[in-house]
């Protein structure tokens, strides 16, 4: 949690090693948005306001609002085309 004031936001950090690559894909970075056994159980409106995804083996970070997270393991490829580039150091959506 972090307090803003009047409000606390309700925060999740998750965080992976290094790139995955597999051969029949593009390398990527993959966070499990979920939790509990096997990493199923999707975390709720009530839960969570922003997800803090960091790549450990280069310091990259992604804070993505609860709305944008609509899958349960989020992969974030290379590259300004990417659906998620525009949360990349996003720290400002935090300020709001």
């Amino acid at each position: 949690m972090v307090n803003k004031g009047e409000r606390f936001l309700r925060l999740q950090i998750k965080a992976t090693l290094e790139q995955h690559r597999y051969n029949c894909n593009r390398p990527n970075y993959q966070f499990q948005l979920a939790h509990g056994p096997s990493s199923k159980k999707r975390y709720t409106a009530d839960q969570v306001d922003f997800f803090i995804c960091c790549a450990l083996d280069t310091h990259r970070f992604w804070i993505l609002p609860f709305e944008a997270a609509t899958v349960t393991t989020l992969k974030i490829y290379n590259g300004e085309d990417g659906k998620f580039h525009r949360y990349e150091d996003a720290w400002v959506l935090l300020e709001k």
